[in-house]
């Protein structure tokens, strides 16, 4: 389903790019994102949460009505975990997943395309953003140790996710062609998941925060 949900992306993009461009004012140019990945699991009366710092780099290409961002993201420090117990922190337990998951390195390709409405408020321009967001695992070691090496091919696929995207894109024109622009989205995992067995009835939980800097040129 993840894989098939990469090639609509893709074929989407293309289309609604295309159909941009004939029409429409097209721009390519760089960006550069933070992004807090939230993951979390739930079997009453036990909360599991842990959160993922990343950094993206990445081009784009920008129409006026929609935006197709492709990038590289890697984790950055170790990741942070907490357990509660029937609402309650259990700082102990919160601790030890914390020091279980030291040395966690994931690795992404991230596909976002966003469709945006732009209100031209003279310098500036702000625009409502939506969309839909494949990130695509690379990459998931632990010091040095390869952890997909022991995965099923199931398994590898529960470490991709689908984020459905909400957010808003602020361009500032520095030229007439040159914009310098800050991007804050907020996504939904529609596909929440984690390699391994787990009890029946457990819920999984996901989300992200995406916040970054982007440099278009417009043609």
């Amino acid at each position: 389903m993840k894989k098939l949900a990469l090639i609509f992306i893709v074929l989407l993009s293309m289309g609604t790019l295309f159909a941009e461009g004939t029409g429409g004012l097209i721009g390519a140019g760089v960006f550069a994102d933070y992004q807090m990945l939230m993951q979390g699991m739930s079997l009453s009366p036990m909360d599991e949460s842990f959160t993922i710092n990343s950094i993206n780099f990445g081009v784009l290409v920008d129409a006026t009505y929609a935006v197709l961002n492709v990038s590289y993201a890697t984790s950055i420090g170790d990741p942070s975990g907490e357990i509660k117990v029937s609402g309650t922190k259990d700082q102990t337990q919160s601790d030890l997943l914390t020091a279980a998951m030291k040395g966690l390195v994931a690795t992404y390709i991230d596909v976002q395309l966003l469709g945006k409405y732009p209100i031209n408020l003279g310098s500036v321009t702000l625009a409502p953003a939506a969309g839909i967001d494949y990130m695509l695992n690379l990459g998931y070691t632990q010091n040095g140790t390869d952890l997909k090496a022991s995965l099923s091919d199931t398994d590898k696929t529960k470490l991709n996710d689908i984020y459905i995207m909400v957010g808003a894109i602020a361009d500032f024109n520095i030229t007439q062609n040159m914009v310098i622009g800050l991007k804050a989205l907020y996504g939904f995992n529609v596909t929440p998941d984690y390699p391994g067995l787990y009890p029946s009835g457990i819920i999984f939980s996901g989300s992200k925060i995406d916040a970054g800097l982007r440099f278009v040129y417009k043609f």
